[in-house]
């Protein structure tokens, strides 16, 4: 499964205001934790035919982070 741009649905928010995140393939706890627990919890939801290829993203992408 190829993520679609025609599909997704872009929210904007601070990331101190979300505490959950659900979708059909589970519920990610943001509550207090870092930015990257918070990257793996929504990893584990997204569907599982591109978990693998998110993962790989954020490990690229993650040198960029400070905290």
């Amino acid at each position: 499964m190829q993520w679609k741009k025609e599909t997704a649905i872009k929210v904007t928010s601070l990331k101190s205001e979300i505490d959950y995140v659900a979708t059909e393939y589970g519920i990610a706890c943001l509550f207090g934790k870092s930015l990257k627990d918070r990257a793996k919890e929504l990893i584990s939801i997204d569907h599982l035919d591109i978990r693998d290829q998110l993962e790989e993203q954020w490990k690229n992408h993650k040198m960029f982070i400070t905290k």
